[in-house]
């Protein structure tokens, strides 16, 4: 294994004599770390090929909350998003909190969009609804899933390794994979006694948490990406961040019926 490092990175606080720090604990592999190119190649394929797909994305935000995304693509400019954003009964601040889900759609068509969306806690909901097109235009005039944009899908500085053939769920990949930095949010306080006592616990935190890995798993035919996960190594069945993307030439979007 390579050497660990921690740092603590002040920003302003929200508040007089507070401190927000980032704690930062970065891990370096010994394993080769010169696939990149190959994994930004793979979805500037898929943005720039033309090619239909549907793109689920399962996010657990924390141990009460989770968030589902179906999107549908057709290029150059037909888009439908479907979300839903679950909230489990919990506790907040010496709080209890109801449950309540919130779901959204979106339906673009050219220049034109739609939305409605719903939630429980309330029992609220809208009907479809057409946006401004100023609004269309700011969103998605520079492409349809943003997503996928060079900079944003693959960050500059991802060292991703090669895993070469990769069996997951029935099939076989060409697996990639990077390290990801383990981080805590905290603030500080402002006495010198609680601020070392909490560090100390922060970095401690660090150390426990277990190491992450961002690991893309690509078509060997297509040269198309199939997922995009987050999650330990021993973890992929269970990811903490997954993106499963699939292809089909039959795919419609039209407008939602009036």
């Amino acid at each position: 294994m390579g050497s660990r490092r921690a740092a603590g990175l002040p920003f302003a606080g929200p508040a007089a004599g507070m401190l927000v720090l980032a704690a930062l604990l970065a891990c370096c592999s010994d394993a080769p770390a010169r696939c990149r190119a190959e994994v930004a190649a793979s979805f500037e394929r898929l943005r720039t090929s033309g090619t239909p797909y549907r793109k689920e994305t399962a996010i657990a935000v924390s141990d009460y909350q989770s968030f589902l995304e179906i999107a549908e693509y057709i290029p150059p400019d037909r888009m439908r998003s479907i979300t839903t954003n679950r909230v489990r009964e919990h506790e907040a601040h010496g709080i209890r909190l109801p449950a309540n889900e919130i779901n959204s759609e979106v339906i673009r068509v050219g220049a034109r969009a739609w939305g409605k969306a719903a939630h429980t806690w309330g029992n609220e909901q809208t009907g479809w609804q057409e946006w401004d097109p100023k609004l269309v235009q700011e969103l998605f005039g520079a492409g349809m899933d943003f997503l996928l944009f060079p900079d944003r899908v693959i960050p500059a500085g991802a060292a991703f390794e090669c895993l070469g053939e990769v069996a997951f769920r029935d099939d076989t990949y060409d697996g990639y994979r990077t390290r990801l930095d383990k981080s805590v949010a905290y603030i500080a306080p402002t006495d010198p006694k609680e601020r070392k006592a909490l560090e100390t616990s922060v970095r401690k935190q660090l150390w426990e948490m277990p190491q992450e890995w961002r690991t893309v798993f690509v078509d060997k035919s297509s040269g198309l990406p199939v997922y995009d996960m987050v999650a330990a190594a021993d973890r992929l069945d269970t990811p903490r961040h997954s993106v499963h993307y699939t292809y089909a030439a039959d795919m419609k979007i039209d407008p939602p019926a009036p």
